[in-house]
C-alpha cells in the first residue's frame, strides 16, 4: 500500500474510490443495474482470494459495488449495517411502485427512529419518523406546524425535538441520526482502508 500523509489524513493514492463515502454512493448508486451476467468476476469471488475493487472493467466494477453492499452487511454490527443502508440506499420507483431496495431503506428508517425514540417521550414518535424521512431523503409528510398542532406542544419543544437545546440531555433526532451514521461510517472505513479500497480516511 502507498500511504502518504496530506492535509493531516492519511492517503493511499492507488485507491479506487476517494473515502468511505464516495465509495458508498458509487456502491448504492449502481444497486439497481444488473451484475448478473458478470460470469468472469463471478467464478473470480469463488477464488481463494479477491480484491473488493481490483478489476477495472465498468462491468466488473458493478460486482465490486455489489461486493461493498454485502461487506456491509457481513462486516458491520446489524445496526451500523441498517444506519448506512438507511442512509445511501438510493429510490428507484417506477410507476409509484416502491422496488425491494426502497422497502428494505423505509423498513431501516423506522429501526432508526425506533432506536432514537428511546432518547424523547412517546407522543413524539410519529414526528420522530416523518423526520428521519426526511434524513434519508425523503420529502416531510408533515410540516412543523402541523405536528406542533397535533401533538399540542410548543414550536420551541419541536425545535428541540429536531435540533436539540445544546445540552447533552436533549439532544435533536438529526444530531442523533448523524452520530449514529459517523459511527457506522468509522466501522466501515477501517474495513475499506485494509482492503485499499479508499484513499483517505476522514472518521478514524
Amino acid at each position: 500500500m502507498d500511504q502518504t500523509r496530506e492535509a493531516g489524513y492519511v492517503c493511499n493514492p492507488s485507491a479506487p474510490f476517494r473515502d468511505v463515502e464516495h465509495a458508498l454512493r458509487v456502491a448504492y448508486g449502481h444497486e439497481n443495474m444488473d451484475v448478473c451476467k458478470i460470469n468472469s468476476y463471478v467464478r473470480e469471488i469463488h477464488g481463494s482470494s479477491v480484491s473488493l475493487f481490483g478489476p477495472e472493467t465498468p462491468n466488473d466494477r458493478l460486482a465490486g459495488a455489489a461486493m461493498l453492499r454485502a461487506a456491509v452487511i457481513d462486516h458491520l454490527t446489524a445496526e451500523n449495517a441498517s444506519t448506512i443502508d438507511a442512509h445511501y440506499t438510493v429510490p428507484k420507483g417506477i410507476n409509484g411502485e416502491i422496488t425491494l431496495p426502497e422497502r428494505r431503506k423505509l423498513d431501516n428508517l423506522k429501526k432508526l427512529a425506533t432506536r432514537a425514540h428511546r432518547r424523547y417521550p412517546a407522543p413524539a414518535f410519529a414526528f420522530l419518523c416523518d423526520v428521519t424521512l426526511q434524513w434519508g431523503g425523503y420529502g416531510r409528510r408533515h410540516p412543523d406546524l402541523w405536528w406542533r398542532r397535533k401533538l399540542g406542544v410548543s414550536f420551541r419543544q419541536i425545535m428541540q425535538w429536531k435540533n436539540g437545546s445544546g445540552r447533552s440531555s436533549s439532544p435533536g433526532i438529526f444530531p442523533v441520526l448523524n452520530a449514529m451514521l459517523s459511527d457506522a461510517l468509522r466501522e466501515l472505513e477501517e474495513m475499506l482502508w485494509r482492503t485499499d479500497a479508499i484513499q483517505y480516511r476522514i472518521y478514524s
